[in-house]
């Protein structure tokens, strides 16, 4: 709480857990979609300390206001993420 977490978006459920997270908390400025994004933003951040004192005193209140802890907007969200799911599924059927 306080400390930004720098994410790698992959392409398996496990690897997207810091991607959903950092997206509902509007970080997503801190998500790398390849390893050369990754480095070029964790890097940046590590030399921007004005920004990670920000994050440090921010950052937990943040989180706690976003969707992440808001299980009735959340939860919404994830069935809006489910329908589009369904309906791509039916489009690509022959």
């Amino acid at each position: 709480m306080g400390v930004p977490v720098v994410t790698l978006a992959g392409d398996r459920h496990l690897s997207r857990i810091g991607v959903s997270l950092n997206t509902n908390a509007g970080l997503g400025d801190l998500i790398g979609q390849n390893e050369e994004d990754y480095i070029r933003i964790a890097v940046k951040l590590a030399q921007d300390t004005s920004r990670l004192s920000t994050y440090n005193t921010t950052l937990r209140e943040q989180f706690l206001a976003s969707p992440v802890c808001d299980p009735v907007t959340f939860t919404k969200n994830l069935e809006v993420a489910y329908q589009q799911m369904y309906r791509k599924w039916i489009d690509s059927r022959p």
